[in-house]
Formats: structure tokens, sequence, C-alpha cells
């Protein structure tokens, strides 16, 4: 296990919870306080109670994980059709309820949200003999949102200059007669109406009619405002979105981070979201400090056997801002070592007044 995976609970959230189980050992802890506070926070009506059903504690109900040296308590319900919490399910709930008190900017009429998004992404290029050359490049992405979003979009992006070799140096670049400026190629200024930054002269009567259909990768309002506001039906929704495909619940991770990198999703589709990832199983806290552009937070991830990386969604779980993305190379292959973060991007948000300007 990497040095680097934490507890996720604290001290005092692990004698707490233990206290819990011995002062009810014949019976399920009791709930009750906890859900109607979590609803409370959500906004949203506490679920009509059911049957009472006699809950059979096994083996499973009590996982005590081995971390650097600490035993951690994670405590889980067993019962007909109980959904499984992953390991990351007390930090998801935490942001959860964070995303929810927290207040988000948002825009007036006349101003634009402002999406920054600072990213390390992989460059290559192949040699004659066959071997690539890999460099990890920044690239800084920022974008105006009008609030009325018919108008014109802004998006501006360049490299910064900076970067760093995964495989390869600039000696052997040099040996290669690679220009040293090849991984140097800067951007410019686009302007869209609805964003649609692929067809910037599509004018279409409305955003509905634009190019790039609504959907994880492209969340319009109405899009969003049409998702399942429940845990359980977010993740149907995501598992519907994403049928057969070879990654399992690791896509759905790459779906959620998807929207959420746009910096258009709102806190309580946000809180949502990350109920409904609690609920996957397989899913882990991979780094209790993930530290992306100056900005920590928790990293979470589900590992896929058969592909050589991971995506990972980072949050900030007192916040519940999501912090941003990175992948994570599982296996050593084509000279990139097991553990090495091969692209990552973080996302901030704010409010702008006017197209082009820096919010103040």
């Amino acid at each position: 296990m990497a040095d680097n995976v934490r507890p996720v609970w604290t001290d005092e959230e692990l004698d707490a919870a233990l206290a819990t189980l011995h002062d009810q050992p014949t019976g399920a802890p009791d709930l009750a306080a906890a859900k109607a506070a979590l609803f409370a926070a959500l906004e949203q009506p506490l679920p009509a109670p059911k049957p009472a059903r006699r809950w059979r504690w096994t083996a499973a109900a009590a996982v005590i994980v081995i971390i650097g040296g600490v035993a951690v308590a994670e405590t889980v319900l067993s019962g007909p059709a109980a959904p499984t919490a992953s390991a990351a399910a007390p930090t998801l709930h935490r942001a959860a309820i964070a995303a929810i008190r927290e207040q988000d900017q948002v825009a007036g009429p006349d101003q634009y949200t402002y999406v920054r998004t600072d990213a390390w992404a992989t460059d290559g290029v192949q040699l004659n003999g066959g071997r690539t050359l890999e460099k990890l490049v920044e690239i800084v992405s920022q974008t105006w949102v009008p609030t009325e979003r018919s108008r014109d979009w802004l998006l501006r992006s360049a490299l910064t200059g900076r970067g760093a070799w995964l495989v390869g140096s600039d000696a052997e670049r040099k040996a290669a007669g690679i220009p040293a400026d090849l991984f140097d190629r800067r951007g410019a200024d686009v302007t869209a109406p609805c964003g649609d930054f692929a067809s910037p002269a599509h004018k279409a009567p409305s955003c509905a009619d634009r190019n790039l259909p609504a959907g994880w990768q492209n969340p319009t309002p109405a899009w969003l405002a049409g998702l399942p506001t429940d845990p359980q039906g977010m993740l149907s929704r995501l598992r519907a979105d994403a049928p057969d495909n070879s990654r399992g619940d690791a896509e759905l991770v790459t779906y959620v981070n998807d929207a959420l990198q746009t910096g258009l999703v709102p806190a309580k589709v946000r809180a949502v979201l990350y109920q409904a990832l609690a609920l996957l199983p397989d899913l882990t806290v991979t780094q209790k400090e993930a530290n992306l552009a100056g900005r920590v937070g928790v990293a979470m991830g589900v590992d896929d056997p058969a592909y050589p990386t991971r995506d990972d969604i980072i949050i900030d779980p007192a916040t519940g801002r999501y912090i941003g993305e990175r992948t994570v190379q599982l296996r050593t292959q084509d000279g990139i070592k097991a553990g090495t973060v091969t692209e990552f991007s973080a996302v901030t948000t704010s409010v702008a007044d006017r197209l082009g300007e820096q919010p103040k």
C-alpha cells in the first residue's frame, strides 16, 4: 500500500464510531439524527420511515484496515438491498454537506462565470527508432461564460513554457534534432456563442441547437436541471450513460470529472454527485493530501486491473469544492514508472464583470 495513503477518519471520529458500536451490540446503530441532519443540509425531505428490518451483522459490517500501522474502522450496515459504501464514503458525505453550506459565486445578468484551469498534460514525439519521448507541459486555460449562454463565450489558452520530462531529456531531444519549441506551441483566443469552440462560426438560433450535445462533457443548465436529485438515481443515470464500457465503475469517475472540470456544476448537483460516488464499492482514497497547483484535497479513484492508468477525482471535503482530476500510471509501461502522475488539471471559478477581463 502506498505510503501517502492515510486514515479516512480522525482519532475522534474513530472513537465515536467504536463507542456507538459497543453501545448497541444487538441492533443497528441509531442513524436517525445523522440522517435527518444530512437531508436538512441538502434541503431534501426526509424519506418516510420503512418497516422495521432485522439487521444481521457480518464480517463485512466492521471493516478494519491497517494503514501505516493504524487500525481504521469503518462501519457499514449489512442487510437486504443495502448499497455497499466505498472506502471514500466518509470523505464524500462530508464534502456533500459542505457543498450545500458553502455559497457558490453566482454571476449577475451582465457578468461572466470565470473558469481557470491549470493543467499539466502529456505531449510526445516518436523518434525514428520507435522510441517516444514524453514530456509534461503546463497549459493554462481561461473561460468566460456569459449568464445568457447564447452570447459569446471566450476561451483563452496557452502553454506556459514550463515542462518536465517523463521519458527522455533535453540532451536526447537535441541529439535527435528535435527543435526546442516543439513542446512550446502557443494557443490563441477563441470566441463562440454557446461555448461551441469547435465550430466558432456556428450561429444556431439557440444553444439547444448547437453542434455539441448536452451531457457530462457539456453540462448545460437544462441538462443539469434534469439530473436525478437522489444519490441512487444519480448513480443509475451514470451507469445508463456509460453502458457496457470496458472500464466499469472507473469510467463513472471519469464522467463525473468531465462534468465538474467545466466549473459549471452548481453546489446542489455536486453534492448529489459526491453521494452517488460514495455508493461505488471500489472507490478508495488514493491520497489524503493531494496538491494540485497549490490547492490541496483528498484524491479518490477506482483501479481497473485491465487499464494502465487510473483517473482520480480530487475534492476538498471542508468546502465541498471540486479541485480537479489527475491520471496516475498504475504499472510501469513505455518507460513511465508506476505511480507517476501523467496528467492533472486544477479548476477554480469566480465571477468577472467583462469578457476577457480578470476577476477583481
